[in-house]
C-alpha cells in the first residue's frame, strides 16, 4: 500500500481511530465531510475518504441531561453501497431500544425508501430485539409554497397534523410489524420538526416545532436507564445486607430457617427448570413444523424471489447475483428503487411466521 496516498490519514494504514477535537458544530461538519459525503458538485477537488468509513463517533459534551445514557445511531439505510457499513447497521438495529425513520415531511408517505426500510428491519428489531417504539420524524416543516407564507402558522400546522394521520394510517397497514410487534397505542410516535424554526421562531414556537418533544423522548431514556441503575444498586445492597447477616452471630434456628430457604430454593429452581423446558419444547415443535413447511414450499418460494410474475429476462443475472452475494441480491442504478432481494428470509419465513406468536408468549 503506497504511503503517499495517505498522508492525511495516516491511521488508516495503522487501523487505529482518527480523532477530532472541535470547538463548533460548524468545524467539527467541515473537517469530517470528506469522510461523510461524496461531494461530486464541488468545483475544488478534494480527496474523499467516506468508501474507507465504517463507524464514525461524535461525543457531545455537556449533555448529560439528554444523552448520558443514550447512543444515538445514525445508520445508513437499506442497501448500502459499502459492504460493511450494511453488515454493521443490521447488527446494529437489534440493540436499538427506539428506532426513529427520517423523512422530509413532503415525501412522508409516498418516498419507498422510509418504509422499506421499515419493513425489511421489522424482523431485525422485532422478536429477541430491544426495540419498544418507533417513531417516524417528519422534517422541514417550515418548507412550504411561497402562497402560503401569508399565513404560515397555520398552514405549517395544518399540514403537519394532516401528515401526522397520513404516516399513522399508512403504519396500521403494514402487516409485519404487526406480525412481530404488539403494537399499542404508544408504539409508534410522529413528530413534525423544523430546527430552523426551533432556532429562529419566524413562524413557529418552540414547542410547535416538536424539538422539544424530541429532547423529552430521550430524557425519558436516559431516566429509564437511571432507575435500572438504581435498581441495581439496590439489589446490590440487599445482597450485601444478606452476606452481613451470613456473617453476624444468629440464633439457634439459624440451621432451621437455611433449611427452609433452601427447600424453597429448590423448589423455585425446579419451576424455572420446567418452564425452560416447556418453552424448549414449544419452539422445537414450532421449528420443526416451519422447517417442513419450508422444504415442501422451498421450489415455489424460490420461483417467486427468481422469476416472479409478470416480469421477464434478468433472470439469470438475479441468481448470479443471489449465488456470489450469500443470496443476497441489492439492485444497482437510480433507474428505479427497487427492494434488496433476500432470498435467505423468504425462505425463513416459514420457521418465522410459526415461531413468532410463540416467542412473543415467553418473551412479550
Amino acid at each position: 500500500m503506497d504511503r503517499t496516498h495517505f498522508r492525511e490519514i495516516p491511521e488508516f494504514r495503522l487501523s487505529v481511530k482518527k480523532i477530532f477535537l472541535c470547538d463548533t458544530a460548524e468545524e467539527l461538519s467541515e473537517k469530517i465531510t470528506c469522510y461523510t459525503r461524496s461531494d461530486t458538485q464541488s468545483d475544488t477537488f478534494k480527496r474523499q475518504y467516506w468508501p474507507l468509513v465504517k463507524c464514525i463517533t461524535i461525543k457531545v459534551p455537556n449533555s448529560k441531561d439528554l444523552l448520558e445514557h443514550v447512543v444515538l445511531v445514525d445508520l445508513p439505510g437499506n442497501g448500502d453501497s459499502n459492504k460493511s457499513r450494511d453488515e454493521m447497521w443490521k447488527s446494529f438495529v437489534g440493540n436499538c431500544s427506539a428506532v426513529w425513520i427520517v423523512s422530509d415531511i413532503a415525501r412522508a408517505t409516498s418516498e419507498k425508501e422510509s418504509w422499506e426500510i421499515l419493513d425489511s428491519t421489522v424482523s431485525l428489531i422485532g422478536p429477541g430485539g430491544e426495540c419498544r417504539s418507533i417513531s417516524f420524524i417528519c422534517t422541514k416543516t417550515d418548507d412550504i409554497e411561497e402562497n402560503q407564507k401569508a399565513d404560515a402558522h397555520t398552514c405549517i400546522l395544518r399540514r403537519n397534523e394532516t401528515t401526522k394521520k397520513q404516516v399513522r394510517d399508512k403504519f396500521t397497514k403494514q402487516k409485519e410489524v404487526k406480525k412481530h410487534f404488539s403494537v399499542g397505542n404508544d408504539f409508534l410516535k410522529v413528530f413534525t420538526v423544523s430546527s430552523k424554526e426551533y432556532q429562529k421562531e419566524k413562524h413557529l414556537q418552540q414547542e410547535e416545532t416538536e424539538i422539544p418533544k424530541l429532547m423529552e423522548f430521550l430524557r425519558n431514556l436516559n431516566d429509564r436507564r437511571t432507575k435500572t441503575s438504581e435498581y441495581v444498586s439496590e439489589a446490590y445492597g440487599i445482597l450485601s445486607l444478606i452476606q452481613g447477616a451470613k456473617s453476624s452471630d444468629m440464633t439457634d434456628n439459624k440451621e432451621e430457617v437455611c433449611q427452609v430457604l433452601e427447600q424453597r430454593l429448590k423448589e423455585k429452581i425446579k419451576s424455572i427448570g420446567q418452564s425452560m423446558d416447556d418453552a424448549y419444547k414449544a419452539f422445537e415443535r414450532c421449528l420443526s413444523k416451519g422447517v417442513q413447511q419450508s422444504e415442501e414450499s422451498c421450489e415455489k418460494i424460490m420461483n417467486k424471489v427468481i422469476a416472479p410474475r409478470g416480469k421477464k429476462g434478468s433472470g439469470y443475472q438475479l441468481v448470479k447475483s443471489l449465488c456470489k452475494n450469500g443470496g443476497v441480491h441489492k439492485p444497482k442504478g437510480k433507474r428505479e428503487r427497487r427492494r434488496e432481494i433476500n432470498l435467505n428470509e423468504s425462505l425463513a419465513t416459514c420457521m418465522r411466521s410459526l415461531i413468532d406468536e410463540e416467542f412473543k408468549k415467553h418473551f412479550p
